[in-house]
């Protein structure tokens, strides 16, 4: 999950389909318990996230025009790329940040096994595709969407040992465990999460080459399933509206305890060693504990 939300391309290839998010302007708070949203409710959330907004109406435009002059042979992401990082070292950034539109992702992995020599069906459905686990699954899907998440989404991640190869060719043998292994899980993919279900499903394949990891070097591709739905129950079912109302004042409040991020890397963790929510950047804060 680390590797998801600070990889602003694969997690892009989620967060803007599911909820028309950019990773790169956009807070997260990864493995969150859930009774911090909402005071009866257990477990925990993967991924949360919802979007930043400046602090200043027309400053981010202000300041991009000024930084456009003399970049003319620049890229105009580049200069708006550098336009927003020395606005959030001004502290530009709004904070507490905006909880209207939240997204929460339920995040399910299958390895397999280095010692494997091939890839086996059997082997990934026995990780995933039992009846009681899919039936825990779903139950943990829905239970994101009564809890009043704007938009909802499964996220399968599939990894795969590390292969090795000449040049090239180790990205090219990675790519093609990746595939394979998504392949042999599709017809249990597919089914996943009922027919009925609001929530969005993904699929991240993960391929790494000897020497490396699947952050730096290897193969890396996002497959949806299925696209997300707005929450009907937002709508339909005033319980889960009181219940949305409950995790947006929890949030606020969280977030007005947390200091004010001066860079674009607003990532969180619930930390289950410090049992303490702090920066994903920042040190544990139990004494000798590491995140």
């Amino acid at each position: 999950m680390r590797i998801f939300v600070e990889n602003r391309g694969i997690a892009d290839e989620v967060l803007v389909p599911l909820g028309g998010l950019y990773a790169g302007f956009a807070w997260f708070i990864m493995q969150v318990r859930k009774d911090r949203l909402r005071g009866s409710a257990i477990g925990d959330v993967d991924i949360l996230a919802g979007r930043l907004d400046w602090a200043e109406v027309g400053e981010f435009e202000r300041l991009y025009t000024e930084q456009l002059k003399g970049k003319e042979r620049w890229h105009p992401s580049n200069v708006a790329f550098l336009t927003a990082l020395m606005l959030a070292r001004k502290g530009g950034i709004k904070w507490p940040p905006s909880t209207d539109r939240l997204i929460a992702i339920e995040a399910k992995c299958a390895y397999l096994s280095p010692q494997a020599q091939s890839i086996s069906r059997e082997y990934l459905k026995s990780t995933k595709g039992s009846d009681q686990k899919v039936r825990k699954l779903r139950e943990q899907v829905n239970d994101l969407l009564e809890s009043g998440f704007d938009r909802v989404a499964l996220l399968d991640v599939i990894t795969t040992p590390p292969v090795s190869g000449i040049d090239g060719q180790a990205w090219l043998n990675a790519a093609a465990v990746a595939d394979d292994s998504r392949r042999a899980m599709a017809p249990d993919l597919e089914t996943r999460l009922p027919p009925d279900s609001a929530a969005g499903h993904y699929v991240w394949s993960l391929g790494a080459v000897v020497g490396g990891d699947e952050s730096r070097r290897g193969s890396s591709s996002v497959i949806e399933i299925r696209p997300a739905q707005e929450n009907p129950l937002l709508s339909n079912d005033p319980r889960v509206r009181g219940r949305r109302r409950e995790v947006d004042e929890n949030l606020r409040k969280l977030f007005a305890s947390l200091p004010k991020p001066l860079n674009l890397r607003v990532i969180f963790l619930d930390c289950p060693e410090c049992k303490q929510i702090h920066h994903l950047d920042s040190a544990c804060l139990r004494p000798l504990a590491g995140c």
